[in-house]
């Protein structure tokens, strides 16, 4: 289990060389250790094989859920972010 610091970022991990020297790395976040390994398949395959399994997904899920696709089509994608006005307006109320 990592050890976090105060601002909950992994802690400084020692590990050992053969030699018996001990060196200090930072560990990753999950989140670190996914970007990375997203970039890497993105330096590897291309853009074209993210398009690839995307479609592949979608589809799978059109499949698994046929009834549902008419409604989130009229959803028109992911649902928006409230920006500045639109909060303002609803405290206001």
């Amino acid at each position: 289990m990592p050890r976090f610091d105060q601002k909950n970022r992994p802690a400084e991990a020692t590990i050992s060389d053969c030699d018996g020297e001990s060196k200090i790395v930072e560990q990753l976040t999950v989140r670190e250790a996914g970007r990375r390994g997203g970039l890497a398949v993105l330096n590897s395959r291309g853009r074209d094989f993210f398009v690839k399994i995307g479609r592949l997904g979608q589809a799978s899920t059109r499949q698994k859920y046929p009834d549902r696709a008419k409604c989130w089509g009229k959803l028109g994608g992911r649902p928006k972010k409230p920006n500045l006005n639109n909060f303002m307006e609803e405290k206001g109320k």
